[in-house]
């Protein structure tokens, strides 16, 4: 008897499903590739057919002004966490969202459930999760709104542009940078640290100028940037902060912030 249900629970385990909060779960024991020790498991988000947003959590958990740190996220659709995503996790190959949906949503499962919603990656198995909303998640509210540059970015650029242009042709090759900031509940830019490209001349030239957009630098009162904003409170939050920066061939700077922010801290 124990033999035959150890065999039901291993043959659910190879394509299982399960139904909870008008999401079907299907359950595969394939193993996905996570090949850094401090990774537990990972989620993607889809929405609108194509994968919105990750989030990557980890064994060892940190902490930032109060909260527990155990996952960072990367919005898809924000080049600096793109960028970095990569950068750090070159391993992480999303599967193709089509071919998913062949292989899991069957005549079995409910008619009206059509979409691929989230895959939760383990070390030893994968977690689907499908539904008949093409965006499941996008109804639920994002943490917090992120923290924001008040100055003129345009200026900003411009300034970066011509300090860069003074290094040369060789300097000016599609240079990419992705800063992390952290800013306080008042505004105030309290450090900055280089998480995305290498650093060189062209990286401290834009550290230094994101480093003087601080009312502090110049003695002045006014505020260069507005803090992450707690949805649920609507209450200021001091959080890290990405800054997406590209020197492109034309000589030209663009600078990127993030749009969304799905945790209390901004990692």
């Amino acid at each position: 008897m124990k033999f035959f249900l150890l065999l039901l629970t291993f043959l659910f385990s190879l394509y299982g499903f399960s139904q909870e909060n008008g999401q079907i779960k299907v359950l595969s024991l394939e193993k996905e590739p996570i090949k850094d020790d401090n990774v537990n498991y990972i989620d993607v988000v889809y929405a609108n057919q194509k994968a919105s947003y990750i989030k990557i959590f980890f064994k060892k958990i940190t902490q930032f002004n109060g909260f527990n740190e155990d996952h960072k996220y990367y919005d898809l659709n924000f080049e600096g966490d793109r960028f970095v995503l990569h950068q750090d996790y070159p391993w992480l190959n999303l599967s193709d969202i089509q071919k998913i949906q062949a292989k899991y949503l069957n005549a079995n499962l409910n008619a009206n459930i059509k979409y691929l919603n989230k895959v939760s990656l383990y070390r030893d198995s994968a977690v689907y999760y499908f539904s008949d909303n093409i965006d499941f998640y996008g109804k639920i509210p994002p943490w917090c709104f992120p923290a924001k540059y008040l100055g003129d970015i345009n200026n900003l650029q411009q300034k970066i542009a011509t300090q860069v242009s003074s290094l040369g042709a060789n300097a000016l090759i599609d240079s990419v940078c992705v800063f992390e900031l952290i800013i306080s509940v008042d505004g105030e830019l309290k450090s900055i640290k280089l998480i995305g490209g290498t650093e060189s001349d062209v990286s401290n030239i834009i550290k230094a100028a994101l480093l003087k957009e601080n009312r502090y630098f110049d003695n002045s009162k006014k505020v260069k940037w507005c803090a992450a904003i707690r949805f649920n409170t609507s209450r200021p939050i001091e959080t890290k902060l990405k800054v997406f920066v590209k020197v492109n061939k034309d000589k030209s700077v663009q600078i990127l912030l993030p749009k969304t922010m799905r945790n209390f801290t901004g990692s």
